[in-house]
């Protein structure tokens, strides 16, 4: 290879192409060989080739991430926050992340959520990881109130708020409920709010109430309007006072709020030592500002800010965004299309700001970060 190298370099027209080639190659076998600084080298050489090769550019963030010095890695960063020259309306920063994101493994959910053409692509689980990359993106790039904000985008949740109106007591029947939550999947769009999609629903079932009036041999149907009959009871039971949450829809009421028993599986964050905790209604999680997705709960953080945590991981100069506890009540905002923002951080903890509409946020996120 270094003799293909010096063979390219000699021809009177250089194939740049080929040179960047040779150097990511260079790069790639000396990170497997554990020698990260002549790997930096090799990609740095790549860079004087092609200054946006966002192999080149992703290889030397990596390594300057995962073995420091902290005073390079600083430096880089604020280097990449340049102009991309392919990408117009993007840093090179920015541009490394999408491209770093594409190899993430869940379809590229970052692409979408980064560059804000689309908070959806109507797959929940995308949404669930493009909202989780997208706060360890932001909180990483120091960006720390609007770390939170995408935060309460997740929804650690199985079960619907509607669904749940169907579970109360004189509920209609399962088969009903099956049918109605894929009516609502179906129907209503991921941005819809709770009480639209009770609306929904609602005139859905008015109308199979009004078509089986004017069929002919109703007391066929006596059986299916009476299991139509409660499920349009429950809904209405469902809805409760409003208590001051954001609904978007009628302004008079909201749904009661899932809590912990709604809760139908673990979440998948838990603390990096090896206690196992989670991150759940009982404990928060503090993700580290510098390691990539690496966080802690408060008992082992304070361990490593001590020097006393076993595992030899992070570092107790770096700093932690707090996370607060999971709450079904403080996270229903979102479920209702509406984020809180703004505001200041006071011990990790965000105090004061406002609500807006998800919307609201994703267009001032795109003004902030210039794209």
């Amino acid at each position: 290879m270094e003799k293909a190298l010096s063979l390219v370099k000699a021809a009177e027209s250089p194939d740049n192409e080929e040179l960047t080639s040779i150097y990511l190659r260079f790069a790639s076998w000396y990170i497997q060989l554990q020698q990260p600084e002549r790997a930096v080298t090799h990609y740095e050489q790549a860079l004087e080739v092609s200054p946006d090769n966002q192999d080149a550019l992703s290889g030397i963030l990596t390594i300057r991430i995962d073995s420091g010095p902290e005073g390079k890695t600083h430096a880089f960063i604020i280097a990449m926050n340049e102009p991309n020259s392919k990408e117009p309306g993007l840093s090179r920063l920015a541009s490394t992340l999408l491209s770093q994101a594409d190899d993430y493994g869940y379809g590229s959910p970052l692409r979408s959520t980064c560059g804000f053409r689309s908070m959806s692509d109507k797959t929940d689980e995308n949404d669930y990881w493009a909202a989780y990359t997208l706060s360890k993106c932001l909180w990483a790039s120091g960006d720390d109130l609007n770390a939170l904000t995408a935060w309460s985008l997740l929804e650690p949740v199985e079960t619907d708020l509607v669904t749940k109106a169907f579970m109360l007591e004189g509920g209609p029947q399962q088969s009903l409920i099956d049918e109605l939550t894929e009516f609502v999947k179906a129907k209503c769009p991921l941005g819809a709010t709770q009480l639209e999609r009770i609306k929904t629903v609602q005139e859905d079932l008015q109308t199979r109430m009004a078509t089986f009036s004017q069929e002919a041999g109703e007391s066929d149907n006596s059986e299916a309007k009476e299991d139509i009959q409660k499920a349009l009871n429950v809904l209405k039971s469902a809805l409760a006072p409003n208590e001051g949450l954001t609904n978007g829809a009628s302004g008079d009421a909201s749904m009661i709020p899932l809590d912990s028993k709604d809760i139908a599986k673990k979440f998948e964050f838990t603390c990096d030592r090896t206690c196992g905790t989670v991150w759940d209604f009982d404990h928060a999680l503090n993700p580290c500002k510098y390691c990539w997705d690496l966080g802690f709960c408060d008992d082992c953080l304070s361990l490593l800010k001590d020097n006393k945590l076993k595992k030899m991981i992070c570092s107790p100069d770096h700093e932690w965004l707090a996370i607060p506890k999971y709450s079904p009540r403080a996270n229903m905002a979102a479920r209702e299309g509406t984020v809180h923002v703004r505001g200041e951080l006071v011990n990790g903890v965000r105090v004061g700001g406002e609500t807006v509409t998800v919307k609201e946020w994703i267009s001032s996120l795109k003004e902030d970060w210039g794209l």
